[in-house]
């Protein structure tokens, strides 16, 4: 799981640099980073601009505000290694069985 949430970001940025400014040439953009080594791969990383740092900032505060003002009902489920058997559920409607 860690290694999907690493390495595809670096990937899909990697084709994406490769389609729109190399011509679609993967070679092209090894190329250019087998030449620049590190340091090419940290320039043409996208930086995100105000606008999208308020975007994430108003999403985190909303996940944040859903997580304190519409808490999940406790269950409880099978023990754990660490000993608890409480869970949450995040959903705000669910079926009841």
């Amino acid at each position: 799981m860690i290694s999907l949430l690493t390495l595809c970001p670096p990937f899909v940025f990697l084709l994406w640099y490769s389609m729109v400014h190399a011509d679609g040439s993967i070679i092209q953009t090894f190329d250019y980073l087998r030449q620049h080594g590190l340091q090419g791969f940290v320039d043409i990383w996208p930086r995100p601009t105000v606008i999208a740092w308020k975007i994430i900032a108003c999403y985190a505060a909303f996940e944040a505000a859903l997580q304190l003002l519409l808490p999940g009902k406790r269950v409880e489920g099978p023990n754990l290694l660490l000993g608890t058997d409480l869970f949450t559920r995040q959903m705000v409607w669910q079926r009841t069985q």
